[in-house]
């Protein structure tokens, strides 16, 4: 009991809490409000605030990246300075390189393990992906789906579906389909008081 009183007297006062080796380890930790469960969790936490990382290695690299959540071993542990994130899932979103990507939503085995910058990308299903590393907004869902071949702000939802047309904003639905060539026309569609162009194609 006096270790365990020890612990919990030297953390009290930054209102974090930690446990397991390594957790929260940072001689230089200032953040607040952190959760730390498993091994090196937030290991290297310094004035980052609001993170909650479970699970051997969770957001492990993470420096300063705030609000940030991480829930699977290796989940975001690329990410140093990002924020906003929350992942899901082993390895999930732990790009080595991804030290400034926010915003983002990855749930499952290993999605978004690409994403190296990319801001507000949601990912859902085991392997979904997108295919360029600093891609943004892009959406994809389902297992290995992957979206932002193109351009930013791609959609694809299926088993492993993706975008193929070239140019332009791109959506495609559907588990892995080839599309027949060049779409026959587009359709024009007003978001958010922007217009996007979406392909059809003849049967």
């Amino acid at each position: 009991m006096p270790l365990f009183n020890t612990f919990v007297n030297a953390i009290a006062t930054l209102t974090n809490t930690k446990f397991g080796k390594d957790a929260l380890s940072s001689a230089s930790l200032s953040g607040t409000d952190n959760v730390a469960i498993g091994k090196g969790a937030l290991a290297v936490n310094t004035t980052a605030a609001s993170n909650t990382a479970v699970g051997a290695s969770a957001l492990t690299s993470n420096l300063t990246g705030s609000f940030n959540t991480a829930v699977g071993k290796g989940t975001a542990s690329g990410i140093t300075t990002g924020t906003n994130n929350t992942a899901i899932g082993y390895l999930a979103l732990s790009s080595a390189s991804g030290v400034s990507k926010s915003n983002n939503t990855v749930v499952g085995y290993q999605a978004g393990v690409s994403i190296s910058g990319g801001d507000g990308n949601t990912l859902i299903g085991s392997g979904a992906n997108v295919s360029v590393a600093a891609r943004d907004n892009c959406i994809a869902i389902g297992r290995d789906a992957s979206a932002g071949d193109n351009a930013n702000g791609e959609i694809a939802i299926g088993a492993a579906a993706r975008p193929v047309v070239t140019g332009v904003t791109a959506m495609v639905v559907g588990a892995a389909a080839a599309l027949p060539g060049l779409p026959a026309g587009w359709l024009q569609v007003k978001i958010n008081g922007t217009y996007q162009k979406f392909p059809y194609w003849n049967n």
